[in-house]
């Protein structure tokens, strides 16, 4: 009987995790030198200004900068990237 609570303890723990690294979207551009640190997620199309602080969830298309980084707009990352390949462009992905 207790290794099935061990176990239910483990499936419940496992089901709750949240990482220790930083989940960066897609689209993201993050300028030279920007520190992005923290169990913390970065939303799809956000631009982090160089050396910025990012240690707080990022919401998508939002540009962050400054220390520690703020949100100063939310034009995101849309003109900062730019794609080689025409398929890889976001409205050609399905």
């Amino acid at each position: 009987m207790e290794s099935l609570n061990n176990y239910k303890q483990l499936q419940t723990t496992t089901n709750n995790y949240k990482p220790n690294a930083p989940v960066i979207g897609n689209n993201v551009y993050i300028g030279p030198g920007a520190k992005i640190f923290g169990a913390i997620t970065i939303g799809d199309n956000v631009a982090i200004g160089a050396n910025a602080v990012v240690n707080k969830d990022v919401p998508s298309g939002s540009t962050v900068v400054g220390i520690p980084g703020k949100i100063l707009e939310n034009k995101g990352s849309f003109g900062l990237l730019i794609y080689g390949d025409e398929r890889f462009k976001p409205e050609n992905i399905d």
